[in-house]
């Protein structure tokens, strides 16, 4: 994992502890940390490869 991702499901677990968010928009931002994680490595190498 890249170190965003796991920032940001550090932030999204103490947000979860502490009721800032519930458990569907925890849920969810997971979702989201997941596909960037795994989406952007391929589609910057892709467009690095074009220049």
């Amino acid at each position: 994992m890249i170190p965003r991702g796991e920032v940001g499901l550090i932030f999204a677990t103490f947000g979860l502890a502490h009721a800032f968010i519930g458990e569907g928009m925890y849920s969810i931002l997971v979702v989201v940390i997941m596909l960037t994680t795994l989406v952007t490595p391929p589609i910057l190498k892709k467009l690095m490869e074009n220049k």
